[in-house]
């Protein structure tokens, strides 16, 4: 462990302290210790959540084993302690509610896709999904885009879920409402986003996801990797970014890590004038930073920048 030390003054006494910056979670958390057998690599087994995610990262996955950032860790256990702690509490206050529900699918060619639903309330006949975040947008003040952006995939997979149960499980009394709850890490503000049932709308994506299972299954048995689905910003955060030259080719465009969520790196580039370096990519043949593809698709997907305002700011 790196150990810096550091002297300063209160009060004109003289202090002396170390500290070092390197991560000691595995110090004070079990990271293990909400840990199941439910994520193992299986050929054929298929989990819902990474079917809606990138097709070309999850078959890395399969392909390489590679162990979580302490960072990532973190992230994934502190979901789960929010998950386990809704869950029990509805469980006790609400009764008749299913926790954690596994569900397989079984399809043809020995492919199956997996899932758990959060919560079933069998009285509510609704189905509920928990995700966490470390910024809680005004969901009224987001465009269609950005609604669409940022809890589309959620949708998608509640839908997924209530579509396979009301066919199997819940078949003679079925569910009628999906709902998402949204619960912010930083102070516990929880929101609610939610849709009534529409069978043939949830059939149409459940069908999309099944042949996305089939296309993964495929490219897996002839070892060859899939298409890239769509390269974005968070191929930055991605674990096999450095196997794939679309996502490289954004994370090289970001040198420091930017807070996506709230675009603030805007206000802070244009107040303090910050160097293009952050969003550039440097070029050892030409010695210098140049724009890349990543960095205009994000301004002009994400950010709506129209031509004139690209040019002015390039």
């Amino acid at each position: 462990m790196s150990i810096t030390t550091k002297t300063f003054k209160i009060l004109d006494k003289e202090i002396i302290v170390h500290f070092s910056d390197e991560n000691q979670i595995e110090k004070y958390f079990d990271l293990k210790s909400l840990d199941s057998e439910w994520h193992i690599r299986k050929i054929g087994e298929y989990h819902l959540t990474q079917l809606l995610a990138c097709i070309r990262a999850y078959w890395y996955w399969f392909k390489y084993d590679r162990e979580l950032t302490l960072i990532q860790k973190g992230i994934f256990f502190i979901g789960k302690i929010y998950h386990k702690y809704i869950q029990d509490y509805l469980e006790k206050t609400l009764g008749f509610v299913i926790i954690e529900c596994p569900c397989e699918d079984e399809l043809e060619d020995g492919i199956s896709i997996l899932f758990k639903i959060d919560m079933a309330s069998i009285r509510e006949k609704e189905i509920s999904d928990i995700k966490t975040t470390l910024y809680m947008p005004i969901l009224s003040d987001l465009s269609v885009e950005k609604f669409e952006e940022k809890f589309g995939k959620y949708i998608l997979q509640v839908l997924a879920q209530i579509y396979f149960v009301n066919n199997t499980y819940f078949k003679l009394d079925p569910m009628k409402t999906i709902k998402i709850l949204y619960v912010s890490k930083a102070n516990l503000y929880v929101k609610e986003i939610w849709l009534d049932y529409d069978k043939e709308l949830a059939e149409y994506f459940y069908l999309k996801i099944r042949a996305r299972a089939e296309y993964l299954h495929k490219h897996l048995l002839s070892d060859t990797i899939p298409e890239h689905c769509d390269p974005s910003k968070y191929c930055v955060y991605c674990a096999f970014v450095d196997l794939c030259p679309e996502g490289e080719e954004i994370k090289n465009s970001l040198s420091i890590p930017i807070s996506y969520e709230g675009n603030l790196y805007v206000e802070k580039f244009r107040a303090t004038g910050q160097t293009k370096k952050a969003y550039w990519k440097y070029d050892p043949e030409k010695k210098g930073w140049i724009k890349t593809k990543g960095f205009i698709e994000f301004l002009i997907k994400d950010l709506k920048y129209t031509a004139k305002q690209i040019e002015e700011l390039l």
